[in-house]
């Protein structure tokens, strides 16, 4: 199990459309379970695969996020989600 910590740059943070982008961006490797949680908030971990769970963690920006994900494509998963994040998923970033 692997885990890394994550800033939000979208202006409006991860609502439905960054959020869809994110859940697709986490269910793309099976095998490997994937958990987010907001840190900035303090809420419990959350199915990263699930736009509603994603979406009720009321992800704003500049909150961190942690991640985490545990299989066999743990790397690759935490990589992809990174690069996803990073890349404003989908939006353009201020």
């Amino acid at each position: 199990m692997k885990t890394i910590r994550l800033t939000v740059r979208n202006p409006s943070g991860i609502h439905l459309r960054p959020g869809a982008a994110f859940v697709r961006a986490a269910a793309a490797h099976r095998g490997t379970a994937v958990r987010v949680r907001n840190l900035t908030t303090g809420s419990a971990d959350a199915d990263a695969r699930s736009m509603l769970a994603v979406t009720a963690l009321r992800i704003k920006k500049h909150h961190e996020i942690e991640v985490t994900a545990d299989g066999p494509y743990e790397d690759v998963a935490l990589e992809t989600l990174r690069g996803a994040v990073d890349a404003g998923l989908g939006e353009v970033l201020e």
